[in-house]
C-alpha cells in the first residue's frame, strides 16, 4: 500500500499538466527560445521551422514581445481524435508590437484596426513615443496529448499562429468552435 502511494505521489508530482505545457511554451516564447519553442509545439524543429520563427523574432520591420512575464492558464473540457487528448487553452497576453520606421498618423490608425481584429483586442493603444502598440487580448492555445508529454501551440489569429494552424485537425477546430 505505501509503495503505491509513493507511486501516486512521484507521479503526480512529475507528470506533465497541460498548464505546465503552455507555461513552457509562453516562457520560450518571451525569452525568444526557439528550440523551445519547438519542442513545445506540433512542428519538427528542424531548419525551415527554426528559420520561420527566426524570421518572425527577427523582422526588420517590427518587434513583438510579450509584456507579462508570466499567465495564469484556463484549461477547457478534454476532447479526443485520432488515438490524442486535445484541450483548449486561454489566457490573458499582453503584447507590445513596436514598429522600427516612424509610422505616419494614417498608418497608425489602419495598424491599429488590423491588429484589433487579427487579435480580437479587448484594448489597443498607440504609444507615440515608442512607436508601439500595446495589445490586450485572450490568448487561445490548443494542447494535445499523444501518449507522451503535453505540446502546446497557438490556435488565434496571432503573429505565431499561421505556422502552427496546419496541427490543428478540422474536427478539433469544429469541437471548440474556432
Amino acid at each position: 500500500m505505501i509503495r503505491w502511494l509513493f507511486f501516486l505521489c512521484c507521479t503526480a508530482t512529475f507528470a506533465q499538466s497541460p498548464q505546465s505545457a503552455a507555461s513552457k511554451w509562453y516562457d520560450a516564447v518571451y525569452n525568444i527560445d526557439i528550440d523551445a519553442v519547438l519542442a513545445q509545439s506540433c512542428l519538427p524543429n528542424n531548419a525551415e521551422n527554426y528559420a520561420a520563427l527566426d524570421e518572425v523574432f527577427q523582422s526588420t520591420v517590427q518587434k513583438i514581445r510579450f509584456s507579462l512575464t508570466s499567465a495564469t492558464y484556463k484549461v477547457g473540457d478534454e476532447f479526443r481524435h485520432d488515438g490524442k487528448r486535445w484541450v483548449p487553452i486561454t489566457y490573458r497576453n499582453v503584447i507590445r508590437v513596436t514598429f522600427f520606421n516612424k509610422l505616419p498618423e494614417v498608418q497608425v490608425v489602419e495598424k491599429k484596426m488590423a491588429l484589433q481584429q487579427a487579435y480580437n483586442a479587448t484594448s489597443i493603444t498607440y504609444e507615440k513615443q515608442r512607436n508601439a502598440f500595446l495589445i490586450v487580448y485572450t490568448a487561445r492555445l490548443v494542447g494535445v496529448h499523444d501518449g507522451a508529454d503535453w505540446k502546446v501551440f497557438p490556435a488565434d489569429n496571432t503573429f505565431l499562429s499561421s505556422l502552427f494552424q496546419p496541427c490543428i485537425p478540422q474536427e478539433v477546430r469544429e469541437q471548440f468552435q474556432w
